[in-house]
């Protein structure tokens, strides 16, 4: 063949190489989990996603990886960010969080709206979680949550200022109010901090201060438990400690940073919040007023957590859960623990005869747990217990408040799921 034809030859091979359609260059999965602000010492839940990473079955050379959107403001704004994140993500798919960390509360609406898919038990070994709080990711019989981490109220209280007066810590609401009352008057230090602030640490804490005995709805929601006049007796130790003055005035706009602040501060002696905030005071031991100690509460606590799902637009489910099953594994749980400092959703690490005066004291809250009620219509209910509860702290219409709040549960039962 002559020279010039086999270059004309070679030519032509090399355009049809050129013009045939090549394989599409095979892509990494990058999945979204949201949360809220990570207030964990060095950004640890951050960390933890970020460093999660797997090959994606049945695709050679791809894998799949993870990155953090954290969400601005408390809970109540977080909630409502997810669901509008998730509504945006039907239009466009680029909005979809693969994974939403889900307060307990909000297991039963966002299962209703469609924005979170039900899992397979098959694909995680249930047995390993703390049954109350894999409770809180269960609804109408199916799971759609697993426990990231549980929460429970914890008392903090100044050890040198009890020792000053001779006192226990205290083991009833009305044995905290008799002490704190004490504290104020004999010492001259405040005597309680909660949070009694707008938002769902005030639900919570109402909910701590009725306890057991005055549940708002039944266990299925569907009915109002709430006897009036019992329950205002029992939420009568708050408004008292106000009118007295051994709740400090500035404790009714405190959320649980400005109740740290507080007692970093030694304005009171008794402060109740979450076991983060254990590692928040390590970390400033040597700046503390006098020694400290945590103990359980002096009452039943509401359960709290965060429950990890996958989000209904997901076009990665698979690999979805397996971030989950990751997040939820013993390493990575001991890390939430020891490195961030919340309390860990897994049975096996609250079974050491040798826990640490911080874990000793999550395990009895959690066996003496108030979950607060499975409903779709939670926003409703804790709406209506911050409008109608807390104004009473100050006015002390405690009983006409419990009255309208009734009335209020009864019309959020009525419009049913």
């Amino acid at each position: 063949m002559p020279a010039v034809a086999r270059l004309f030859l070679a030519t032509a091979i090399l355009l049809t190489q050129t013009c045939r359609p090549q394989p599409a260059t095979a892509e990494d999965v990058t999945l979204t989990l949201a949360d809220g602000l990570d207030t964990s010492a060095g950004a640890q839940i951050e960390h933890l996603v970020s460093s999660w990473s797997q090959p994606i079955r049945d695709s050679p050379g791809r894998t799949a990886t993870a990155r953090f959107r954290e969400l601005p403001g408390g809970s109540d704004t977080m909630r409502a960010a997810l669901a509008a994140q998730a509504q945006d993500a039907r239009d466009d798919p680029a909005e979809c969080n693969d994974v939403v960390m889900l307060d307990v509360v909000w297991t039963a609406e966002f299962a209703e709206s469609g924005y979170i898919t039900p899992l397979d038990a098959a694909d995680f070994d249930l047995t390993r979680y703390l049954p109350q709080a894999l409770a809180t990711g269960r609804y109408k019989g199916r799971q759609w949550a697993i426990p990231f981490r549980t929460d429970v109220g914890l008392l903090y209280y100044r050890k040198d200022l009890l020792d000053k007066l001779g006192r226990p810590v205290p083991r009833s609401w009305a044995e905290l109010a008799d002490t704190a009352r004490a504290v104020k008057e004999q010492l001259g230090v405040g005597g309680y901090v909660g949070q009694h602030a707008l938002y769902e640490g005030f639900t919570v804490n109402a909910m701590e201060a009725l306890g057991r005995a005055h549940p708002l709805l039944s266990p299925d929601g569907r009915g109002v438990r709430l006897d009036p006049e019992a329950a205002a007796r029992a939420f009568d130790w708050p408004v008292r400690g106000l009118a007295e003055g051994w709740i400090p005035a500035s404790a009714v706009d405190a959320g649980e940073e400005a109740a740290i602040a507080m007692f970093k501060s030694g304005e009171v002696a008794f402060m109740r919040n979450w076991p983060y905030a254990q590692r928040r005071l390590e970390s400033a031991r040597a700046d503390l007023p006098g020694e400290y100690g945590v103990a359980p509460l002096p009452g039943a606590s509401v359960l709290g957590g965060w429950n990890l799902a996958v989000s209904s637009c997901s076009r990665h489910p698979e690999e979805a859960r397996a971030l989950i099953r990751h997040l939820t594994a013993k390493p990575q749980q001991e890390h939430v623990r020891d490195k961030a400092g919340f309390a860990p959703s897994l049975t096996e690490l609250y079974r050491s005869p040798n826990l640490n005066q911080y874990t000793a004291a999550i395990r009895p809250g959690l066996s003496n747990s108030i979950t607060r009620p499975v409903t779709p219509r939670y926003a409703d209910l804790t709406r209506a217990v911050q409008q109608r509860l807390r104004p009473a702290l100050t006015t002390g219409e405690v009983v006409n408040a419990m009255r309208l709040l009734h009335t209020d549960l009864l019309a959020i039962v009525a419009k049913g799921p």
